[in-house]
């Protein structure tokens, strides 16, 4: 479990590596790829996304494809707002430093 604090440190200390390290939830699956996925909480959302997909989210770094499918099915939130994505093309305009937009 990780508050956004400690969601921001995983990227900047180890370039995505601690989420890769989840473990997922049985039966659970990403609503992006149907992987196997952990649960990320926000607000009121909650996304089963694979730990790949929600380091990511946390680097924003999702690809236009991942950015697009959650801003349809859940709106415009936090962690994809405009200031971080360009809501035309889906494209990351704020990265951080974090895993590889290609790991699961």
């Amino acid at each position: 479990m990780l508050d956004p604090n400690g969601l921001d440190r995983a990227v900047q200390r180890n370039r995505g590596a601690a989420f890769l390290r989840f473990r997922t939830i049985p039966d659970l699956h990403s609503i992006l790829s149907d992987g196997p996925a952990v649960l990320f909480r926000a607000d009121d959302l909650e996304i089963p996304l694979t730990p790949g997909e929600l380091g990511r989210l946390a680097a924003r770094t999702l690809t236009p494809a991942e950015y697009t499918a959650l801003g349809t099915r859940f709106g415009m939130f936090f962690d994809i707002h405009e200031d971080c994505y360009d809501p035309e093309t889906g494209e990351s305009i704020q990265p951080r430093r974090g895993p590889d937009p290609g790991a699961n």
